[in-house]
């Protein structure tokens, strides 16, 4: 891992190397340690939940539970 050694400017920014225009995922790992990573974006119209992959099967049992 390639270490990089940056000042922060009177607000706290960080010019970061590859990162420009992107969304980031910072993380505080502890009091003197972050995480940058960058994040990915799934448009909401592309975000699917694994339930949407396979239908439930029900039991009466169960169905009359739900009712």
């Amino acid at each position: 891992m390639k270490t990089l050694i940056r000042t922060a400017d009177a607000k706290g920014r960080v010019a970061l190397p590859g990162f420009a225009n992107t969304t980031l995922i910072i993380e505080q790992v502890d009091e003197t340690e972050c995480r940058v990573r960058q994040a990915q974006i799934i448009p909401e119209k592309e975000l699917r939940f694994s339930e949407e992959n396979f239908p439930i099967q029900v039991t009466e049992r169960d169905a009359a539970r739900l009712a």
